[in-house]
C-alpha cells in the first residue's frame, strides 16, 4: 500500500480550490480548463457542486469605430455589434431602379431592385440552359 500516490484526494481539493479562485477572478469555464488541464464539463461540475455561477464575457459593444465608407472623410460611429462597419447614414442607400423605376434600399453599386435582378437572371438562366440543349 505504500506504492499508492498520496496525491489523489488533494489534487481534487486543489482543483476545487483553483477553480473557486479563477471563477472569483472572472474567468470562463474553457480558460479554467485548459489552465488546468481538464475538461470544461469537469470544470462545469467542480462549479455546480460549489454553487457558483457561470461567468459571461462581456460583449464590448457598444464601441465606438470608424467608418469603412470614407465619403466625407474619416468619421467614426457607435458600433452595436462584431458586423457593424458602417455608419447607419452609409448603410443603406434609397435608389431608383433602372428598369422598373421603383426606390430601393442598397448598400452596394447595384443600379435595380431585387425583383428586377431575380427576373434578368433567371432570363439568362433561361438562355444558358436552352443554348447547352442545342435549341436556338
Amino acid at each position: 500500500m505504500a506504492d499508492e500516490p498520496t496525491h489523489i484526494n488533494t489534487y481534487h481539493a486543489s482543483n476545487r480550490s483553483r477553480v473557486t479562485h479563477l471563477v472569483g477572478e472572472g474567468m470562463r469555464d474553457k480558460d479554467i480548463a485548459a489552465m488546468l488541464g481538464i475538461s470544461r464539463q469537469r470544470v462545469e461540475q467542480l462549479r455546480k457542486k460549489q454553487g457558483l455561477t457561470r461567468v459571461y464575457p462581456e460583449s464590448g459593444y457598444p464601441k465606438e469605430r470608424v467608418c469603412i465608407s470614407q465619403r466625407e472623410g474619416v468619421h467614426t460611429f457607435m458600433a452595436r455589434a462584431y458586423k457593424h462597419m458602417r455608419c447607419d447614414d452609409h448603410s443603406h442607400h434609397v435608389r431608383t431602379c433602372a428598369l422598373c423605376g421603383n426606390g430601393y434600399n442598397t448598400n452596394g453599386r447595384s443600379t435595380t431592385c431585387h425583383p428586377c435582378r431575380n427576373r434578368a437572371n433567371a432570363a439568362l438562366q433561361r438562355e444558358r440552359n436552352l443554348l447547352k440543349k442545342g435549341v436556338n
